[in-house]
C-alpha cells in the first residue's frame, strides 16, 4: 500500500528517551512512530530533525511505495528477557520511481533497550529525501549521522544507540543515547523463497545484503508446499 500505517505490539516493554513503549505505529514511507496515540504516514520526505511530531526512529524515511515493490516484514524473536523486535523494509520501492530500491531493517533489544539501524544505501539518482536516526518528539533531542538527514543518496551502513546511565548527555542532541556510529553488528533477517516448481535440486545463496564479507549463523527454516514426501 502507499502511505499506510499499522500499529504492531514489540511483545515486551521498550525503554524510548522518557517513555516505556510496547507498540509501533510503522508506516510505508519508513518512519516508526514510538508508543500509542495518532500517527501520519509521514509523507513524502523524511523529515528534518529533531521534530516536535513526537517520539520516533527513522529506519529509511523517504516517500516510499511498498505496493508497487517489496515487502515489509516484522517479528519478535528470542524469549524473555531478551527478546529483539525486528522490523525490516526488503527492496522496497521510492514511490513513482520503481527502479529504484531500498533496503532496511531495525532491531530493539529487550535485555538493554538498544537500538539498531541497517539499511542498504539510496543509490545516487534518487530525488526523494530520506531521513535516518532516532527522534524524542520534543523538537530538541534526536540522534543522527548528519551525512544520513535529509539525503537523496547514501551508502550502505549501520548505526546503533545505548542508553546511557541516569540521563547522561553523551552528545548535544542525543542525550541520553550514547550513539557508537557505523559499526558491524548482527543482521537478523528473514525473506521467503517461492516459485520454485519442477523436478530435481534448487541452489540458494544466502548473504548478508549490508556486510557481504560477513561470516554469520543462518537459521534456515524450509516448508514445503504442494511437494510429495521424499522416498
Amino acid at each position: 500500500c502507499d502511505d499506510c500505517t499499522e500499529v504492531l505490539q514489540l511483545g515486551f516493554a521498550f525503554p524510548f528517551y522518557d517513555e516505556m513503549v510496547n507498540q509501533v505505529t510503522v508506516t510505508s514511507n519508513g518512519l516508526v512512530h514510538m508508543g500509542t496515540g495518532q500517527h501520519n504516514n509521514g509523507c513524502c520526505s523524511g523529515w528534518s530533525l529533531p521534530s516536535s511530531q513526537g517520539p520516533s526512529i527513522h529506519l529509511i524515511h523517504s516517500d516510499l511505495h511498498p505496493g508497487t515493490h517489496g515487502d515489509v516484514r516484522y517479528h519478535t524473536a528470542g524469549t524473555e528477557p531478551n527478546r529483539t523486535f525486528v522490523l525490516s523494509f526488503d527492496n522496497v520501492a521510492l514511490f513513482g520511481n520503481a527502479s529504484i530500491q531500498v533496503d532496511g531493517q531495525l532491531l530493539l533489544h529487550e535485555s538493554d533497550g538498544r537500538i539498531e539501524l541497517y539499511h542498504g544505501g539510496v543509490p545516487t539518482g534518487a530525488y526523494n529525501i530520506f531521513t535516518m536516526g532516532i527522534n524524542a518528539g520534543d523538537g530538541v533531542r534526536a540522534s543522527y549521522d548528519p551525512a544520513f538527514h535529509q539525503t537523496s543518496s547514501t551508502s550502505p551502513a549501520h548505526f546503533e544507540w545505548e542508553p546511557t546511565l541516569d540521563g547522561y548527555q553523551s552528545g548535544p542532541n542525543g542525550w541520553p543515547y550514547s550513539w557508537t556510529g557505523d559499526t558491524t553488528g548482527t543482521y537478523l533477517y528473514t525473506k521467503s523463497i517461492s516459485g520454485l516448481s519442477g523436478t530435481g535440486a534448487w541452489s540458494v545463496q544466502l548473504e548478508n545484503e549490508f556486510e557481504t564479507s560477513a561470516t554469520l549463523p543462518v537459521d534456515l527454516n524450509l516448508t514445503f508446499h504442494g511437494l510429495h514426501q521424499p522416498i
